[in-house]
């Protein structure tokens, strides 16, 4: 008796190389720079349309790997402002689970008073 094996076709793992080939091919052309709004729009674009697609097929997970483009468009030029704040994004969920929210909004309310703080003290 012959064991039934279903194959099954994941459209996902495709679109994820396809969109490894489109952001490279995109960002290789000529006079395309990163600090231009339009290109960042455009790489975006590039990444969100099938992110998007596969958040909305239930697959949150492949979806996850798509953050990942995020180190190839900082090596192109993106601003590392950009991996700080998912940095801050990623902390801020770990402490929503850890803590009350309240403490959260009043640790971020200490901290931002003090970077205003210092920073007006800097203008002086």
């Amino acid at each position: 008796m012959v064991p039934n094996r279903k194959f099954k076709l994941q459209p996902s793992e495709f679109a994820k190389f396809a969109t490894n080939l489109a952001i490279a091919k995109y960002l290789s052309t000529l006079n395309i720079r990163m600090q231009d709004i339009k290109t960042k729009f455009i790489a975006v674009l590039l990444l969100g349309l099938p992110a998007g697609l596969i958040v909305l097929q239930g697959d949150a997970g492949s979806t996850l790997v798509y953050s990942a483009f995020i180190f190839v468009l900082y090596r192109e030029g993106l601003s590392g402002n950009v991996l700080i704040f998912g940095l801050v994004l990623i902390v801020l969920f770990f402490l929503a689970l850890l803590f009350n929210p309240l403490f959260i909004i009043g640790i971020l309310t200490g901290i931002s008073s003090f970077v205003v703080y210092i920073y007006s003290k800097e203008k002086k």
